[in-house]
């Protein structure tokens, strides 16, 4: 599970990821916009996921741009520390070289 070479990341629908959020997250909801949602799979099974979404209107005013917003982050307990680093500086990534201008 430490092998962090063996961990998948996907983009996925996000219904896929929405029964994880409900449960485990603490708003136990999706947001309303989802432009992209990501799944982080441990040996097939999805064990963490990022949901970007899109934040009101005066943010792009804001910083100039279209802007994204990191809304739900989770990812399972049995994951080794720093597990969250590792899975949003790859989200990012994701977000930059797949759907970037």
């Amino acid at each position: 599970m430490t092998d962090r070479s063996t961990w998948e990341i996907a983009e996925v629908n996000k219904g896929r990821v929405a029964p994880m959020i409900r449960a485990s997250h603490y708003l136990h909801r999706m947001p309303a916009v989802v432009p992209c949602a990501l799944a982080l799979s441990v040996g097939g099974w999805i064990r963490g996921a990022v949901v970007w979404a899109i934040p009101p209107h005066e943010t792009e005013k804001r910083y100039g741009g279209i802007t994204w917003e990191l809304a739900r982050l989770w990812l399972d307990d049995i994951l080794p520390r720093n597990s969250e680093s590792w899975f949003i500086a790859r989200a990012v990534k994701h977000v930059r070289v797949e759907h970037g201008e």
